[in-house]
């Protein structure tokens, strides 16, 4: 191959990365992913934390989880299309015991950030003093939903400053990918919490990749999450309490509450926290690739993997993507069937008796290489680029040339032929 070639090639492989780091950006900025993710996230996640313990446990004091799962109280359920008329009873968490909590809380507010969430809908008797201390309360904010219209589902107390969303995407009906901010002005639970405790300012980006901004910082929007804290952390490596059991330390031998004993107890536990009140048993529970993990620890990942800037856009990635996908493109285009290089000659026999062999193994081969790539990414990282996407991508490529390459042989043995046959007949 010439050096003029050699030039034109490397060119041609590098304008190709561009295409493949965009395509790459743009897989990652979709809340959905492809089948093989799943799969491939598990693997090389369990693999680094489980396997070869890699991880890095966030701080176990930084956190609190407060369970609300035992405590349950009955309300009226009115008939939807019958106003008044009362068809039964409903199970809510006590909120009565919420308002006993924020009672002793706002005394000395010494957390450093507070979530409830817990789905608030409904009425009750207590709705009225639980909203005057959820606005009263600082950095305290209230988790609300969307509904399947994608229209926000607030609760029916006055407390709209105070709320944030804590919707968890499915992907295959797991938890699998994050997506920080919503319908391009609703910013998720987790993203408040890090702009509150960090002082970081979150800016909207208008890239079709979905590309938003910390202090600058480009970030993607949408990313799969990296679980530091699961299901067996709770209550062991980070501290739990039941609301009741909690409340009734608090109290006196009368069973009134006595703020003396709070503060050594209750407000003892949430200094300089992050406090998460919610149901970590029975209710808000999701599949994860690492099992059943409840709600609030899901969102306590997503805030995590922002500090640990998972789904930060940095220069490093950039070029270690953008030199893989050059020395990809440039072994394909040198050759006229590239992924056939690493087959044996004894393989070779074996797929000319099978033509579909060709195919099919092309995609597994490029499959199994951008799958590496991933993992590797993982690794250094903390950020899964995907494989099935750019391994088609590529692929077509390949066939392509492939297929024109092939053209062009059988057009020169033509004319070979005809050449050396008219040479004949002179």
């Amino acid at each position: 191959m010439s050096f003029k070639k050699k030039i034109i090639i490397g060119i041609a492989s590098f304008i190709n990365a561009i295409i493949m780091l965009l395509i790459t950006f743009w897989f990652l900025s979709i809340p959905q992913a492809l089948p093989d993710e799943y799969l491939l996230v598990q693997a090389s996640a369990v693999t680094k934390n489980l396997i070869f313990g890699l991880e890095k446990k966030p701080d176990s004091t930084r956190f609190l989880f407060i369970n609300v799962s035992k405590d349950k109280a009955l309300i009226d359920l009115e008939d939807p299309d019958v106003p008044g008329y009362v068809v039964g009873n409903e199970a809510i968490t006590d909120r009565a015991k919420l308002v006993k909590l924020l009672e002793i809380l706002i005394q000395k507010p010494n957390h450093k950030f507070m979530v409830f969430d817990i789905d608030l809908k409904g009425k009750s008797e207590s709705d009225s003093a639980l909203a005057a201390l959820i606005n009263k309360m600082p950095n305290l904010h209230v988790s609300y939903h969307r509904d399947d219209k994608d229209k926000p589902d607030y609760p029916e107390m006055p407390i709209k400053k105070k709320l944030t969303l804590s919707d968890i995407e499915k992907v295959w009906k797991q938890a699998l990918k994050f997506q920080l901010f919503f319908n391009d002005s609703i910013k998720s639970t987790p993203l408040v919490m890090y702009e509150t405790v960090h002082k970081k300012k979150f800016k909207k980006g208008y890239s079709p990749l979905g590309i938003h901004y910390i202090d600058k910082q480009p970030i993607f929007n949408n990313f799969i999450l990296d679980y530091r804290i699961r299901r067996p952390d709770y209550g062991t490596r980070y501290p739990k309490i039941y609301l009741g059991e909690s409340l009734k330390l608090c109290e006196d031998s009368t069973g009134q509450m006595n703020i003396e004993t709070a503060e050594t107890s209750l407000l003892k536990l949430t200094k300089d926290r992050i406090i998460f009140v919610g149901d970590f048993e029975d209710r808000d529970i999701h599949d994860t690739i690492y099992g059943e993990i409840p709600g609030p620890i899901i969102l306590i990942n997503a805030f995590l993997a922002l500090e640990y800037g998972d789904n930060k856009i940095v220069l490093t990635l950039i070029l270690f993507l953008v030199s893989v996908y050059t020395t990809i493109s440039y072994f394909i285009l040198s050759r006229k069937y590239a992924w056939k290089y690493y087959f044996t000659k004894k393989m070779k026999r074996w797929k000319e008796e099978n033509p579909k062999v060709e195919m099919y193994g092309g995609i597994a081969f490029y499959v199994l290489l951008f799958s590496s790539v991933s993992i590797i990414s993982y690794f250094i990282y903390d950020l899964h680029v995907g494989g099935l996407g750019l391994a088609f991508y590529i692929f077509i490529i390949d066939y392509l040339k492939t297929q024109v390459n092939r053209f062009i042989e059988k057009r020169n043995i033509k004319t070979y032929v005809k050449d050396e046959y008219m040479g004949k007949d002179r």
